[in-house]
C-alpha cells in the first residue's frame, strides 16, 4: 500500500545559488574598509548607505546579470533593476533579527569572506493547526538553513522572513546585499503594470 503514496510539492519558495570568480570577492574585501557603517538604534547590524551599487556601475552590472540569470533558473525571463543595496557588517558574537524585504520582488546576499554565519529562511506555508512531525522533509520544514560559502551568491523570494544567526568567528562577517523590481512592462490584461527601466 505505501508503495502507491506520492507527494506532490505545490506552490515552493524556492531560491537560487551560484558561485561567483573570486576576483569580485578581492575587490570588495579591499573596497570594505573605505565604507562608512552605521547601525540603527538597538541593531546589532552595521550597514552602509542603501544606494552603495549605484557608486560601482560595473559591479552593479554584473549583479544585475547575475539576478537575471537565477530568475531565468527559476523560470522568469523579466529583466529587472536594482532598487536598493548595501554591505552588512555583524560582530562577532551578534545576530540579526527575523525580517524581510517588502517593496520588492526578490532579495539577494553575496558572500565574500570565509566567515559566514548561517542564513535562515521561514516559509510561508505556516499551518493553523501545529502538529509534531516525526521527521523533518521538504514537505513540514518551516525553516530552512543555509551554510553559505565564501563567492557564493544567492537569490530568494523579498516576501521570505530570515535572519542571520549569530556570528560565532572572530572577525566581523560582511556581505553585500540588494534587493530587486521587474523592469519593465508585467502583468496581465488590467492587471499590467509598467515599472520603467
Amino acid at each position: 500500500m505505501q508503495s502507491d503514496i506520492k507527494i506532490v510539492p505545490i506552490f515552493p519558495s524556492s531560491f537560487c545559488s551560484i558561485m561567483i570568480p573570486e576576483m569580485v570577492a578581492n575587490f570588495w574585501v579591499e573596497e570594505t574598509p573605505n565604507l562608512s557603517f552605521y547601525a540603527a538604534k538597538s541593531s546589532a547590524v552595521w550597514q552602509t548607505e542603501r544606494d552603495l551599487l549605484d557608486n560601482y556601475v560595473e559591479m552593479k552590472e554584473l549583479f544585475r546579470q547575475i539576478a537575471e540569470d537565477c530568475l531565468k533558473e527559476l523560470g522568469y525571463n523579466q529583466k529587472i533593476h536594482i532598487t536598493t543595496s548595501w554591505l552588512t557588517a555583524i560582530e562577532h558574537g551578534e545576530n540579526s533579527t527575523f525580517h524581510r524585504h517588502t517593496n520588492s520582488w526578490y532579495s539577494c546576499v553575496y558572500y565574500f569572506h570565509d566567515s559566514c554565519s548561517d542564513l535562515i529562511l521561514i516559509g510561508n506555508n505556516r499551518r493553523d493547526i501545529d502538529v509534531a512531525e516525526s521527521k523533518g522533509s521538504i514537505h513540514t520544514n518551516h525553516t530552512f538553513a543555509i551554510s553559505p560559502q565564501k563567492n557564493q551568491f544567492i537569490i530568494f523570494p523579498s516576501y521570505l522572513y530570515h535572519q542571520v544567526t549569530t556570528n560565532t568567528f572572530k572577525e566581523t562577517r560582511h556581505s553585500l546585499a540588494f534587493n530587486i523590481m521587474p523592469s519593465g512592462k508585467v502583468g496581465f490584461a488590467d492587471s499590467t503594470v509598467n515599472y520603467g527601466e
